[in-house]
């Protein structure tokens, strides 16, 4: 199934349009990993999600500031069926979610030859390695600017308490 997010700031009405597709379950939050990142104190990491069974959608409350589907409070563990027109809101967001026509199915590449195998070679790609520092940017990536501005300010101020006292 795919789906369209319409997704409205409360606070500077700035919007933001997603296209995806809805495989198994879609989780929106704060999370770097969510493809509709939102930003705001009242944002969990994991604030919502969206399933499709049987051809319908369901909104899952997974947060502790709640969700709201047309105005009525969606109780945690109590998923709620979504419907055209429906809207969802969070702590500083409106998200109008409309399904669209299924994806049309992939095309199935055909088996290789035997001349292909025998000639492929197998040459190793820079990018597939796992990267030491991966925890350290989605740790950083994750904090807000002033969470970020923060830790600058409080690291500043430790060497500049280490320069007094040497210097």
């Amino acid at each position: 199934m795919e789906i369209e997010l319409v997704v409205q700031s409360a606070q500077d009405g700035a919007v933001q349009n997603v296209r995806c597709v809805l495989e198994r379950m879609l989780v929106i939050g704060r999370d770097p990993e969510s493809p509709v990142r939102l930003q705001g104190t009242g944002i969990s990491r994991e604030h919502l999600s969206l399933q499709e069974d049987g051809g319908q959608l369901f909104l899952n409350d997974l947060s502790s500031n709640g969700t709201w589907l047309n105005g009525a409070k969606v109780e945690k563990g109590q998923p709620r069926e979504i419907r055209e027109g429906d809207v969802v809101e969070i702590p500083g967001y409106h998200i109008d979610v409309r399904v669209t026509a299924a994806p049309p199915p992939a095309a199935v590449p055909a088996p290789p030859t035997l001349t292909e195998v025998s000639s492929a070679r197998e040459v190793p790609e820079a990018s597939q390695k796992p990267s030491f520092l991966r925890p350290f940017t989605s740790a950083i990536s994750a904090l807000s600017l002033l969470e970020k501005l923060l830790i600058i300010a409080s690291m500043a101020s430790f060497w500049l308490g280490i320069y007094y006292y040497m210097g």
